[in-house]
Protein backbone atom coordinates (compact mmCIF):
# COMPACT_ATOMS: atom_id res chain seq x y z
CA UNK A 1 0.00 0.00 0.00
CA UNK A 2 3.08 2.00 0.54
CA UNK A 3 4.49 1.49 -2.85
CA UNK A 4 1.09 2.54 -4.44
CA UNK A 5 0.93 5.74 -2.03
CA UNK A 6 4.10 7.14 -2.77
CA UNK A 7 4.23 5.99 -6.83
CA UNK A 8 0.82 8.78 -6.67
CA UNK A 9 2.53 10.97 -4.53
CA UNK A 10 5.50 10.81 -7.18
CA UNK A 11 3.51 11.47 -9.88
CA UNK A 12 1.21 14.39 -8.32
CA UNK A 13 4.12 15.95 -7.01
CA UNK A 14 5.81 16.08 -10.65
CA UNK A 15 2.40 17.14 -12.07
CA UNK A 16 2.69 19.79 -9.41
CA UNK A 17 5.84 21.05 -10.68
CA UNK A 18 4.63 21.32 -14.32
CA UNK A 19 1.93 23.08 -13.24
CA UNK A 20 3.28 25.61 -11.22
CA UNK A 21 5.42 26.44 -14.28
CA UNK A 22 2.91 27.32 -16.45
CA UNK A 23 -0.52 27.89 -14.82
CA UNK A 24 0.31 30.30 -12.00
CA UNK A 25 -0.05 33.93 -12.79
CA UNK A 26 2.44 35.34 -10.16
CA UNK A 27 5.86 34.32 -9.34
CA UNK A 28 5.63 34.10 -6.19
CA UNK A 29 2.49 31.40 -6.29
CA UNK A 30 4.73 29.58 -9.19
CA UNK A 31 8.02 29.85 -6.30
CA UNK A 32 5.89 28.15 -3.67
CA UNK A 33 3.79 25.63 -5.31
CA UNK A 34 7.38 24.36 -6.67
CA UNK A 35 8.96 24.58 -3.57
CA UNK A 36 5.26 22.58 -2.08
CA UNK A 37 5.46 19.79 -4.80
CA UNK A 38 9.32 19.39 -4.33
CA UNK A 39 8.74 19.14 -0.24
CA UNK A 40 6.43 16.94 -0.73
CA UNK A 41 8.08 14.52 -3.07
CA UNK A 42 11.54 14.77 -0.62
CA UNK A 43 9.48 13.99 2.60
CA UNK A 44 7.93 11.18 0.51
CA UNK A 45 11.23 9.73 -0.82
CA UNK A 46 13.13 10.66 2.68
CA UNK A 47 10.07 8.16 4.69
CA UNK A 48 10.41 5.33 1.99
CA UNK A 49 14.57 4.95 2.21
CA UNK A 50 13.80 5.35 6.39
CA UNK A 51 11.38 2.08 5.95
CA UNK A 52 13.31 0.31 3.40
CA UNK A 53 16.73 0.54 6.13
CA UNK A 54 14.08 -0.70 9.15
CA UNK A 55 14.05 2.75 10.63
CA UNK A 56 10.58 2.96 11.35
CA UNK A 57 11.29 5.96 13.92
CA UNK A 58 12.44 7.86 11.62
CA UNK A 59 10.02 7.09 8.82
CA UNK A 60 7.29 7.95 11.42
CA UNK A 61 8.87 11.56 11.50
CA UNK A 62 9.51 11.58 7.56
CA UNK A 63 5.24 10.36 6.94
CA UNK A 64 4.44 12.63 9.62
CA UNK A 65 6.11 15.84 8.03
CA UNK A 66 5.08 14.75 4.37
CA UNK A 67 1.54 14.58 5.80
CA UNK A 68 1.98 18.34 7.33
CA UNK A 69 2.48 18.81 3.45
CA UNK A 70 0.02 17.32 1.95
CA UNK A 71 -2.44 19.33 4.68
CA UNK A 72 -1.01 22.83 3.74
CA UNK A 73 -1.42 22.23 -0.23
CA UNK A 74 -5.22 21.33 0.64
CA UNK A 75 -5.69 23.85 2.90
CA UNK A 76 -4.27 26.74 0.60
CA UNK A 77 -6.24 25.38 -2.21
CA UNK A 78 -9.75 25.62 0.03
CA UNK A 79 -8.46 29.24 1.66
CA UNK A 80 -8.16 30.62 -1.73
CA UNK A 81 -11.52 30.03 -2.71
CA UNK A 82 -13.25 31.51 0.40
CA UNK A 83 -15.41 34.80 0.04
CA UNK A 84 -13.34 36.01 3.30
CA UNK A 85 -9.84 35.56 1.59
CA UNK A 86 -7.51 38.29 2.88
CA UNK A 87 -5.73 39.28 -0.15
CA UNK A 88 -9.08 39.62 -1.97
CA UNK A 89 -10.18 42.79 0.36
CA UNK A 90 -8.29 45.24 -1.50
Amino acid sequence: MGRVYLSSVAIAAVMGMYVSSIHQKDPQDRVWVFALALTWLVTGVMAFAAVRNGNIEAHRQWITRHYAFTTVFVTVRVVNVLPVHPQRRR
